[in-house]
């Protein structure tokens, strides 16, 4: 039995804010008892990723030295500090689109929720998003 979760590639989250989105946001899709909880828990999420970015700011600043040797720590400090940095914005934006009555779906991967909100359609359901 594969308990491996199918998310495509374009999906996987970079932070475990923008996990913690994902998931919160695929269960509001999904149920009426998520459209009411998911309202909490995008409030709770803008604490964890303003902690995590704080975490990942850190920790790219301690692998600044290593990009002599290689870089590839340092891009993937920076993809984490990005994702958190991204997740602070994108939970705020949901505490107050989750408010909306006639809100049903929302995008709930990193990708296209990011592609959203650079084109300023924050309702928007591109093809192959995540919802």
């Amino acid at each position: 039995m594969n308990f491996e979760p199918n998310i495509d590639h374009r999906h996987r989250p970079h932070s475990f804010s923008s996990a913690l989105m994902m998931g919160v946001t695929l269960y509001r899709n999904d149920t009426i008892v998520g459209r009411f909880s998911a309202e909490i828990v995008y409030l709770c999420t803008v604490k964890i990723a303003l902690i995590e970015t704080a975490v990942a700011a850190v920790f790219t600043c301690f692998t600044i030295p290593l990009a002599i040797v290689t870089t590839k720590p340092f891009s993937r400090s920076v993809t984490w500090l990005s994702s958190s940095l991204f997740t602070v914005i994108w939970s705020l934006a949901y505490v107050i689109l989750n408010l909306g009555p006639f809100v049903y779906k929302l995008v709930a991967d990193e990708r296209s929720a990011r592609s959203n909100f650079l084109n300023f359609k924050l309702l928007n359901i591109p093809d192959r998003a995540l919802i």
